[in-house]
């Protein structure tokens, strides 16, 4: 059986270090972006997502990154077809704005704010882990194997 798999999208590196080695202590295969993509394994030119199957488990990502917000981010996914249950990606932000409380909401997201409450952040991810098949394959990598993108 598989590892559950991650994506991380987050420019602070202190941050993004702390959630990666969480979620290596969890033994989630981990796939760490320091900048918005629509998709960690598929680069392509397409506007929708080429794969049948999901490219991860559980995607979450910060708010204010280079090239696109978070809330861009998750609303592009959606427009592509991403195949992640919207109710496994979850946004943070240390922005305490309404409006990205409501496009979260409308996108069906978890929110998260920083500082990240672990206890919060672990209960989300119990919940996620319930909705996860592992006997289910994720999609492989059509791009370089890569652990980190963005260096």
């Amino acid at each position: 059986m598989r590892k559950p798999r991650i994506i991380l999208c987050e420019d602070n590196s202190l941050i993004r270090e702390a959630l990666e080695r969480l979620m290596k202590n969890r033994g989630y295969e981990v796939i760490v972006s320091e900048t918005p993509i629509t998709c960690a394994l598929y680069q392509g030119e397409s506007d929708t997502c080429p794969q049948h199957v999901r490219c991860a488990d559980i995607l979450i990502t910060d708010h204010m990154m280079p090239k696109m917000t978070g809330i861009d981010l998750l609303e592009l996914q959606r427009r592509s077809g991403c195949k992640l249950d919207s109710k496994n990606k979850a946004l943070m932000t240390a922005c305490a704005d309404p409006n990205i409380e409501e496009k979260v909401k409308d996108l069906g997201c978890a929110l998260f704010r920083k500082p990240i409450n672990s206890s919060l952040l672990k209960e989300w991810l119990n919940e996620c882990e319930a909705r996860i098949d592992l006997s289910q394959p994720v999609a492989s990598q059509l791009v370089e194997p890569v652990e980190r993108i963005g260096h």
